[in-house]
């Protein structure tokens, strides 16, 4: 605490006043140093859990390849896998349903059994892919797959 010098009401005489104001710049330096050391040396809380889990067993039937869609830069969409053939994006679906009832027909009754492989070129406009990626997804089927190919 700083004292400080005030002149008096009467003359020659100085009172001596205190200053009650407190230094707290020492005080935090220390508390961020101990904060730091705290941080640094407690060991982050991990708990270990024993768990039982089951074994995983493979599928029974054999997975079957997947249809391919690609999309072209100019927009046009082409089927390859269980059958290779031009298509538009207005005939997509059903050209697409077609094809996966006749070469997989346990799977005709339901369409999220069957995988489809997407692949788009590079130059194609966002919009176009999203557009066939979501008239996929509203037909149902719902297990599709994006490829994407590196750069060369």
């Amino acid at each position: 605490m700083g004292k400080a010098l005030s002149r008096s009401n009467g003359g020659d005489r100085y009172v001596i006043l205190q200053n009650a104001d407190i230094n707290v710049t020492p005080f935090v330096d220390v508390m961020l140093v101990l904060l730091i050391i705290f941080m640094v040396s407690i060991p982050p809380a991990t708990a270990a859990l024993k768990l039982d889990l089951p074994v995983g067993t493979p599928p029974t039937s054999p997975t079957q390849p997947p249809v391919y869609v690609s999309v072209a830069a100019d927009g046009s969409i082409f089927l390859a896998g269980a059958v290779s053939k031009p298509t538009s994006r207005e005939a997509l679906v059903a050209d697409l349903t077609a094809a996966l009832n006749t070469r997989y027909p346990e799977n005709a009754a339901d369409p999220h059994r069957n995988q489809v492989m997407i692949r788009a070129d590079a130059d194609l406009e966002y919009g176009r892919f999203t557009a066939v990626l979501n008239q996929l997804e509203s037909a149902g089927y719902l297990n599709i797959g994006l490829i994407s190919e590196e750069q060369s």
